[in-house]
């Protein structure tokens, strides 16, 4: 099973930030977050909130609950050949970038999903 800490050590990892870089930004210690990392201690729920938006991922994806980093559920209805991306307002409160419209698109591709303009 995928810890807290797991997943706040990767995340951390993923953006090429220090200990001492995160804490400051958090407005916390070193200690207490490498004790999070190494599953010594449990954040309180608003400290899981606040480090989801600084890490920018899902408080879900943090807790081990999911798999779904960015809270953005892709649905395949094959019948109706329609695809259905449904975004976590609580993390993309003003929608995706461009560049993440890409980066989802991209990664759709990848996992084999074809498209094709409707506009004819």
């Amino acid at each position: 099973m995928v810890t807290f800490g797991d997943r706040l050590k990767t995340e951390r990892n993923r953006i090429h930030i220090t200990l001492e870089t995160m804490a400051e930004d958090l407005k916390t210690t070193k200690a207490t977050l490498s004790r999070y990392e190494n599953c010594l201690r449990e954040p309180k729920v608003d400290f899981v909130k606040q480090i989801a938006d600084y890490l920018q991922c899902s408080t879900d994806y943090l807790l081990g609950r999911t798999d779904n980093r960015l809270g953005i559920l892709v649905q395949d209805n094959v019948d109706n050949n329609d695809i259905k991306i449904e975004i976590d307002k609580s993390i993309y409160p003003d929608g995706l970038t461009h560049e993440q419209v890409i980066e989802i698109l991209e990664n759709l591709k990848k996992a084999g999903f074809k498209w094709e303009s409707k506009d004819k």
